[in-house]
């Protein structure tokens, strides 16, 4: 009820947000969701159970990420559809550590690999299986908050510094994804470019007693010029 009253009318979340009583009210309040869902015992045998491996693991199902390919069949679901999604190079892994902890060829190795996801939206399946692991650029972005930006336990209690401090690192942020995006050509990511630029610095000298001035910038490495060219700094 909360998401509708501040305006929200779409939604992605993870698994670990889960139920057929989320679902329910996404559905009668009107929001449209992505969902990932847990593999209780009903999606086993009411959907994973139905689908062969041959058929899903063909090209016609095949759908590219951004680090892998996956595979996808979907099934109706209450006012939506619930798409199971198979990832071959899970699979392998999750089978070896599965078989090093002593499991055996039994129900539980026989869905390694799959998981799933719900949604009501009126996109492609395979739309929907995209916008659902781009969910990760959004959670590798509060890592490098609390990583790179050192958003951390914060050490004030006044509420205005306590948004002070955030603002900062969001705005921070802000500036690493900008470095991210126009350093792409050189495959150089934003906090690459911080660590790479931390030896340049600029001299501000004065003398006292005929108030000259004057800056001296400090030799700068090749690539540390290239990287303030492409961004557009002056040195």
């Amino acid at each position: 009820m909360s998401l509708r009253s501040r305006g929200f009318k779409s939604i992605i979340v993870d698994r670990g947000a889960y139920s057929d009583e989320n679902i329910k009210a996404l559905i009668e309040l009107g929001i449209v969701g992505i969902v990932g869902v847990k593999k209780t015992e009903f999606f086993k045998k009411n959907f994973l159970s139905k689908i062969s491996r041959n058929e899903i693991y063909s090209k016609k199902n095949r759908v590219n990420l951004k680090n892998t390919s996956v595979y996808i069949q979907s099934f109706d679901y209450f006012d939506g559809k619930v798409i199971c999604v198979y990832n071959p190079q899970m699979e392998m892994l999750k089978r070896e550590i599965h078989y090093e902890k002593g499991g055996n060829d039994d129900e539980v190795s026989k869905y390694l690999g799959y998981s799933l996801i719900f949604h009501n939206t009126k996109l492609d399946d395979s739309d929907v299986v995209s916008r659902y692991f781009d969910k990760d650029v959004v959670e590798k972005s509060f890592k490098k908050i609390k990583g790179v930006l050192s958003l951390r336990p914060i050490r004030v209690w006044l509420l205005e510094h306590i948004k002070g401090h955030i603002k900062i690192c969001y705005l921070s942020y802000t500036i690493l994804s900008m470095l991210h995006y126009k350093l792409k050509k050189l495959g150089i990511s934003g906090p690459e470019a911080i660590e790479i630029l931390k030896t340049g610095y600029k001299v501000h000298m004065r003398d006292k007693k005929t108030d000259f001035s004057w800056d001296s910038v400090v030799t700068l490495k090749k690539d540390q010029e290239e990287i303030l060219k492409i961004v557009g700094c002056s040195v």
